[in-house]
Order: structure tokens, then C-alpha cells, then sequence
């Protein structure tokens, strides 16, 4: 327990790993308690000795990490040898204990750590360097930091005894793994020091560089290629899915036992309690090292990927499983540390799909699909992986233009006229496009979309640096290997939209001389934004449909608010106006609920107010601005929001001119159900009595407003009898007779018709006897 404390206040950071070797005199009892050869020699019970020099083990890693107790490696030279070669002999014993193949683990892994520091290059070493140079007296005095003292030709010789026991335990997996399920730990820790180790060699400059290549590929031809097509690796490939934290997440969350030692999920020892990842059997771990160590051997040996990536590729099992993650919708699990394991092990299938450029092996949407999904269940720490997708996976031309030309003629000959929009801006300019010419667009900008993202989420760049020196096992760039908020996602659902909300926060602080200033660079960052939720609505609907149809509409509404004539710019406005078609469709019309909570929106109410002065400010009657106006003030919304239009913003209604045949949106959604409000209706009556509202001026609002003062003041149920007779009385004797025809002869709306509304010939019984009471009284 001591050890292990130790490990864990050195894993807080470089300086308090430093402090306990050289002033807590750590490093003096490392190297008694890794000395030893055999375990029991440190004359303790005997589980109770090997797990003190396992947890050494592992407590030396962490030092190694930082580039710390480098010497020791030095010193225990001859043990590690020897070591080594009890390693070889016992890999496939299985009379071996779980103490003593842990112990081997721990071994191999902290000699992975020596490699790296061995394999540090000269601009790492020199840095190092200046930074114990400029430190301080006081800090020298406490805390001083031993300069790394190994080299590669100090690790040069642990290759071949490494070699040998990865070879031997590959192949005894491979003839045995059928017939009995083994532990694959230790395979795991040996493929990643050979993968670590030819990562490190490649960037060497003394080793010959045809030889070690030959190296390579002799191992992938005599040992990978044959291991992988067994069907011992048939058989673990297949139990992926078996051991998914994502695929088979416990029925109920799991609960922290104590609050003072969280357990992040992992607290119940029962075996069957585990989580699936994290169980002994899982073969997680060992895939991931298998695809990490093709994906690395691939760049260093180009010939090798015409060999292996199709074998990969193709595999079935794999495929199925990745198909399985793609599909499965969030659960529990999705944001749990453990988690991470599986997402190491898609990124690096991913990294192995676009390695391959020649043909997409795997159905593309599912690496879309994949990728996407991959990039909100990433937790903080992994801001390389991030990074990486986005430079290299995402935005990939080849993973997003996998239409045949078969499918583009389908595409075309099942064109509907329904699919082709016209339109007409505030500038009198038209617009015609079809989804399709929108969609190609987008697939063929795709670069440019790629470096508009990239440079959005520079944000978060100094912790893709830090990421990518813990991803890569960079040791004298490591400053601490702890990470914060294990449990929360780094990017949120809705990160497409980012770039939009940045430009939108910047903006909405500023005057409107600053808003009209947009750059052309701005312009198009708007623009790509756009076309890349358009291809994604497009391509990959089902990862959309996580997101709520609210907050689609909220995030685009913020285009009208980034820039005052930043709609009437082509592109954004043909993008724009596809949005509005497809987010206006009945299913989606459906689901919004302007009252949901929208992250960082304290008030869906206020922001559309913002929207309202926006409009009445700049959109000189823009029908397409016009149509996103209109969307919160259907019937089922609140009444505030209705409201919001009809009294201090009522200048909109002088310039909403949007013809009713133009509207996406059923009129009836704004006409059902009836309004009963009498504020609502005292302030439709005044409107059209003051001719506030106008059929020229707001076709739309004009229609509702003479649908719900009719349907209002010819309700006969005994309720507010008094304000109906006295609208009524005032209707008969209004000046304006074609405003009382309208209200007392409406019948219903008719898109068809000049006004959008039909009128009765002669009023029905009932409402004649109505009027002919109110002009008595």
C-alpha cells in the first residue's frame, strides 16, 4: 500500500515524482525491491513479495514517464536480462500465477517507458535541457530533476528476447485460442513494446534502415499475416462485442460504494458485476495493440499496407462489431472512464480505413457514422485524438464521396419538382437549386471545411499538445499523467455548430457598423459551417436526429445575428433555405419545444426577441428570414412568444411580407387550435381595427389574426359574452368595410385564393342571429 501511494503522488506530476526520489529517497527503494531476480528473495510471504515488486514496477513507470530514475534502468541491467528470459520461458505456461503474469506485465511496460526515453530525439533532449537550466536555486536545491542517462544503444538489446516471446505467445494464442480462452495481457504488453520500439527506431539515425525494414516485414509475413487468419484470432475478433461497455452496458448505472474512494464505475468486485471492458477475458486491449501495432509498422514500411490493410479492412468480425457501434444509440456507459479502451480501439481501426487510399474496403457511411459517434464520446485528455479525427479522418474527400455513378443517376431520375426550391431575397435576386446540387457543394469543399474546424477548435490547442505528448509517450514533454472530469464528454452533441456560436458570440457584443464589417474569411466560415451540417443532415441524418429539431433551429436563427446582411449572401442563403424544408417537415414540426433548455441560452424568449429587432432592423421583408420568424409563433408554442410580435415588436408586422403559397409550414399549425386567450385577442382586434396589420403588408399574420377574432366572437359558449358583443358592435360599425367582411364572413383559409381565406356568400343561420341580436341591443 506504501508503493502504491508513492505511485499515486507521483502521478500528480513531474515535480512531486522528483521531490520523492531524491528527498524520500523512492528511487534507493525501487531499485531493492526490483533487484531481486526472484521475488522471494525480498523475504516476505511470497504473493505479498511479488506484489510489492509489481506495484515497484509500476511506481518506476511513472518515473520513467517524466524522464525521471532513468539510471536505474542502468543498474539493474543484468536482472532485466534475466528477467526477460524467465519471461520467454513462462510466457505460454499456464501453470503460471496471476501475481506472476502481472509481474511480467509491469516489467514489460516499464521497459516500454525506457524505450521511449531512449528514443527521445535531440530538439526533446535540448528542451530538457534549457528547462534545467533556467530553474531557479531554491527549485534546484528541492527538487532537482536527473537529466535522462540512456540512450538507444542501452536499449538496443532488449528487441530480440522481446521478439522471441511475442512470436511464441502469438503463436500459441493462435493454435490454442479456439480451445481455450487465455489471458491476453501479456500479448497486449508485448506487441506494444515492439510497436513502441520500431515507432522509436524509425526516427533514429545510427540503425540501418534496410535492415530494421526487414525486420518488419519478415515478422509480418512469418508471424502477423499467419496469426491473423487463424482461427484462434477468428475466435477473439468474434468476442469484441461480448466484452463492449458500448454493445452490453449493465441493465441499471452503477453507483459510487463510497464517496470519499470513487470507483468510477468499477466499484463491485463481483465478477460478474464488472464492467464488460475491464473483464479479465476482454479481448479489447489486445486488438487494440494488434491494430496499433499494424498501423504503425504500416508507415514505416509502406510495401506492408497492400499486404495487411485489406486483410484488416475485410475482416467480418470486426466489421460487424464496428457496424454494431455505429448503430447502437447513447447509453450509460458512454461517458464512463473505462470507455476509452473501446475508443482507442475504433480511433485506430479508423486511422487504419483512411491509411488505405486506393478503395473504401468498408462501407463509408459506417465510417462516418463511426467517426462521428467517436467524437462525442471522447473525455478531456483526449484532445489529440480530437485533433487527429478532425485533421486526418473526418473530412477525408474519399470517406464522403463513395456515390456511384449508378446511384447518381437513380438519384436524378427519381428527382420530384418538390425537390427543386426557388427563391427570391429581400435583394429581388432568385435563387434555384435542388438538394443534390447543395450536397455536392458541400462534398466538394470539403478541405476548406476541414481547416474552417480545425481553426474553430484551436481553443482547446495547448491541451492537444499535453494529449499528444501523454498519447504518444513523449517523457521529457510530460508534466503530469492525471486528467480532469473523467466522466464528461469533451465536446458537446452539438459541436458542428461551434464555429457559428463563436462568430455569433463575437458579434452579438459589438454595434451594428461592426456587424456589417464581416470578413470575407468570417463569411466563409459561416458558410462552411453550413454546408457541413447540410451534408451531415444529408448523409448521416440518424447521429442528427440525437440532436433536438429546438436547437437546430436556435443554433441556425444565430446566422441572422452574426452578421446584418449575412442572409442575403448566396450560399448561406440556398443553405439556409434547405434547412428551412427539411426542418419544416411535419415529424420534426412535431417535436419542438421552444421551452427545452438550450446550452447557452438562458431564455429561448430572450434570444428570439434579439432575432425580432434583428428582422425589423435589417431584413428589408427577407421572405426567407421571414419563414425562420415565423416558426415559434405556431399554436402549440407559448403565448409569450406569440405576443412578442403583436405588441412592442409590432414593426414586423408592416414587413413580414411572406405569401401564404410560399410558407413551408401549414397554415393551420398557426389557426389550430383556436386561440382563447383575451389578451391575445383584445391585441389581434386592436391590430386590425388600427390597420397595424395589413393582407399587403403580413399576408400570413393578417389571415391569422382574422381566423382567430372570427372564431372568437361567434363562439357562443357562454364565456366572456361581453367583450364578443362589444367586437362585434364595433366590426358593424367599423369604417373600413372590407376589415368587417373579413371578420364577420370568414369561413376558413384557402391558400388558393388572393387574401388566403374563403368567404361566406351568406352568413349561416346561427351567426346571423347573432349579429341580429348585438345590433339590437
Amino acid at each position: 500500500m506504501a508503493m502504491r501511494l508513492m505511485r499515486c503522488l507521483a502521478q500528480a506530476g513531474q515535480n512531486m515524482a522528483s521531490i520523492l526520489l531524491t528527498d524520500n529517497q523512492l528511487q534507493a527503494r525501487l531499485l531493492r525491491y526490483m533487484v531481486e531476480v526472484n521475488p522471494m528473495s525480498l523475504q516476505l510471504p511470497k504473493l505479498e513479495a511479488y506484489n510489492l515488486q509489481t506495484e515497484s514496477y509500476r511506481t518506476w513507470k511513472v518515473c520513467l514517464m517524466y524522464g525521471l530514475s532513468t539510471e536505474t534502468y542502468i543498474d539493474m541491467f543484468p536482472v532485466i536480462i534475466e528477467k526477460l528470459k524467465i519471461i520467454e520461458e513462462n510466457i505460454c505456461n499456464e501453470s503460471v500465477k496471476d501475481y506472476q503474469i502481472n509481474n511480467f506485465i509491469e516489467l514489460i511496460g516499464a521497459l516500454e517507458a525506457v524505450v521511449h526515453v531512449a528514443g527521445s530525439n535531440k530538439s526533446q533532449q535540448a528542451k530538457f535541457n534549457r528547462g534545467q537550466e533556467g530553474q531557479s536555486m531554491e527549485v534546484e536545491s528541492s527538487e532537482i530533476v536527473a537529466m535522462p542517462t540512456i540512450n538507444w544503444g542501452h536499449i538496443a538489446d532488449l528487441l530480440h528476447p522481446m521478439s522471441r516471446s511475442l512470436t511464441k505467445i502469438l503463436n500459441y494464442i493462435k493454435d490454442n485460442y479456439q480451445f481455450k480462452k487465455l489471458d491476453l495481457q501479456c500479448a497486449s504488453v508485448c506487441l506494444n513494446f515492439i510497436t513502441s520500439y520500431y515507432s522509436r527506431l524509425s526516427n533514429q539515425s545510427g540503425p540501418n534502415t534496410v535492415d530494421y525494414l526487414q525486420q518488419i516485414e519478415a515478422y509480418c509475413e512469418e508471424v502477423l499475416l499467419p496469426c491473423w487468419q487463424s482461427l484462434g484470432f477468428r475466435v477473439i475478433f468474434e468476442r469484441l462485442g461480448q466484452f463492449s461497455n458500448i454493445l452490453n452496458p449493465p441493465a441499471e448505472k452503477r453507483r459510487e460504494c463510497i464517496q470519499s474512494l470513487p470507483s468510477l464505475g468499477c466499484s463491485s468486485l463481483k465478477k460478474e458485476s464488472i464492467l464488460p471492458v475491464l473483464h479479465k477475458g476482454s479481448p479489447c486491449g489486445f486488438v487494440t495493440a494488434l491494430l496499433n501495432q499494424i498501423h504503425t509498422l504500416g508507415h514505416i514500411h509502406k510495401g506492408l499496407q497492400d499486404k495487411i490493410l485489406p486483410l484488416v479492412l475485410k475482416d467480418a468480425d470486426i466489421a460487424s462489431y464496428m457496424k454494431k457501434v455505429a448503430g447502437i444509440k447513447q447509453g450509460h456507459l458512454h461517458s464512463n472512464c473505462f470507455t476509452r479502451f473501446e475508443n482507442l480501439l475504433q480511433y485506430y481501426y479508423l486511422k487504419l480505413a483512411v491509411m488505405w487510399d486506393k478503395d473504401i474496403l468498408f462501407d463509408a457511411s459506417i465510417l462516418q457514422c463511426l467517426t462521428l459517434k467517436l467524437l462525442t464520446r471522447l473525455h478531456h485528455g483526449d484532445e489529440f485524438i480530437a485533433h487527429d479525427l478532425f485533421s486526418t479522418v473526418l473530412f477525408r474527400p474519399t470517406l464522403w464521396s463513395n456515390q456511384s455513378e449508378t446511384e447518381t443517376l437513380s438519384s436524378l431520375e427519381s428527382l420530384k419538382l418538390s425537390d427543386i426550391t426557388h427563391l427570391r431575397s429581400a435583394t429581388q435576386q432568385e435563387f434555384t437549386f435542388t438538394c443534390s446540387q447543395l450536397t455536392s457543394a458541400a462534398r466538394s469543399q470539403l478541405p476548406s471545411i476541414r481547416a474552417t474546424y480545425i481553426k474553430a477548435f484551436s481553443y482547446f490547442e495547448k491541451e492537444a499538445f499535453v494529449s499528444r505528448h501523454l498519447f504518444q509517450m513523449n517523457p521529457l514533454e510530460i508534466q503530469k499523467l492525471l486528467t480532469s472530469s473523467t466522466e464528461e464528454f469533451l465536446l458537446p452533441t452539438d459541436w458542428m455548430y461551434m464555429p457559428l456560436i463563436y462568430l455569433y458570440n463575437h458579434f452579438s457584443s459589438v454595434g451594428t457598423e461592426v456587424q456589417n464589417a464581416l470578413s470575407v474569411g468570417e463569411t466563409e466560415t459561416i458558410s462552411n459551417v453550413l454546408k457541413w451540417i447540410f451534408l451531415l443532415e444529408r448523409d448521416q441524418c440518424e447521429v442528427m436526429s440525437t440532436i433536438s429539431i429546438t436547437l437546430k433551429i436556435a443554433r441556425l436563427m444565430c446566422t441572422f445575428l452574426t452578421g446584418n446582411d449575412l442572409f442575403l449572401d448566396k450560399t448561406v442563403h440556398c443553405y439556409l433555405a434547405a434547412f428551412l424544408r427539411e426542418y419544416t417537415k411535419p415529424v420534426n414540426l412535431n417535436m419542438m419545444n421552444f421551452e427545452e433548455n438550450i446550452p447557452g441560452l438562458l431564455s429561448f424568449y430572450d434570444f428570439y426577441i434579439t432575432v425580432l429587432h434583428q428582422f425589423e432592423a435589417v431584413s428589408f421583408g427577407d421572405s426567407l428570414f421571414g419563414c425562420y420568424v415565423l416558426i415559434p409563433l405556431q399554436q402549440q408554442h407559448g403565448l409569450e412568444l406569440r405576443r412578442s410580435i403583436w405588441t412592442e415588436h409590432r414593426g414586423i408586422l408592416r414587413t413580414l411580407y411572406l405569401p401564404i403559397t410560399e410558407m413551408l409550414i401549414p397554415i393551420e399549425r398557426y389557426l389550430q387550435p383556436e386561440e382563447t386567450n383575451t389578451e391575445m385577442m383584445r391585441l389581434y382586434y386592436e391590430c386590425l381595427l388600427s390597420l397595424t396589420v395589413r393582407p399587403r403588408w403580413a399576408p400570413v399574420l393578417y389571415l391569422v389574426a382574422v381566423h382567430h377574432v372570427n372564431r372568437f366572437i361567434y363562439t357562443q359558449d357562454n364565456k366572456h359574452t361581453k367583450l364578443k358583443h362589444a367586437m362585434l358592435k364595433e366590426a358593424l360599425r367599423g369604417e373600413y368595410k372590407d376589415l368587417c367582411h373579413h371578420l364577420l364572413y370568414y369561413k376558413q383559409p384557402d391558400v388558393t385564393s388572393d387574401l388566403g381565406m374563403e368567404f361566406y356568400q351568406t352568413l349561416p343561420d346561427i351567426r346571423q342571429q347573432l349579429l341580429d341580436t348585438v345590433q339590437r341591443s
